[in-house]
């Protein structure tokens, strides 16, 4: 069976275009292949950081342990007591600041 083979004749423009297109594929092609293996290095990094800084947690937490059976026993309700006591107040006269401010707010958008 014959077939008609039909030949597309290019520029060398467009052979050089297609080159250089060719050519920058490849060079993002290696790029991300960079920017891969550098952020498997610092993903291997960070959880070995992670790692280390577990165990000086655990670690710390001995110590901490150790020391508090040596440290006189105190009440620790009525402390508990004073602080929430002091951040409700705390927190509550954030929040009127904030509705204070939403109310001139809504004064200022009214005006207008």
């Amino acid at each position: 069976m014959l077939t008609d083979e039909q030949f597309v004749g290019l520029e060398s423009t467009q052979i050089i275009g297609g080159k250089k297109n060719l050519l920058q594929s490849e060079m993002e092609i290696l790029t991300a292949l960079q920017k891969c293996e550098r952020y498997k290095k610092l993903r291997k990094e960070e959880i070995a950081s992670k790692s280390l800084l577990k165990k000086v947690i655990i670690e710390i937490n001995k110590e901490i342990e150790i020391l508090a059976q040596y440290l006189p026993q105190i009440k620790i309700s009525e402390f508990n007591r004073e602080l929430t006591k002091n951040t409700n107040s705390k927190r509550n006269i954030l929040e009127d600041e904030i509705l204070e401010i939403r109310r001139k707010i809504a004064m200022l958008s009214n005006s207008q």
